[in-house]
């Protein structure tokens, strides 16, 4: 089991370099300092109970994994922004009148309340 210090001492030592490699796979530095940093954080949280020499391969596939996972929140947000600039149309895009979802959605709920009272 590494103690406190091991485990000091080794997130001191691999934090450039896993900054480094965090930056040269994502290409933005806010991003790479939160992966390498989420890294960290797991390591510290899920195996304090494991032997030191264990820590660099450990470190080194959950930091690897975080950052698959930062490309995949990366593309399920593009993909729910195209799907939803989709329900504007050009007339609101050039006009900027209704650029907000939930604003559209209750313009559209008052104007059939207005044709239709019971409702």
């Amino acid at each position: 089991m590494a103690t406190r210090q091991q485990f000091s001492d080794f997130l001191s030592d691999v934090e450039i370099r896993a900054y480094k490699q965090a930056l040269y796979a994502v290409r933005d530095e806010q991003a790479a300092l939160d992966i390498v940093q989420d890294s960290m954080l797991k390591l510290t949280e899920k195996y304090s109970d494991k032997p030191d020499t264990e820590l660099p391969l450990l470190f080194q596939r959950i930091l690897q994994n975080t950052i698959t996972d930062h490309y995949r929140r990366k593309k399920t947000r593009s993909t729910w922004i195209t799907l939803f600039s989709a329900f504007s149309s050009e007339s609101e895009e050039k006009d900027n009148e209704y650029s907000d979802l939930l604003e559209t959605l209750q313009v559209n709920d008052d104007s059939i309340n207005k044709y239709n009272p019971d409702v």
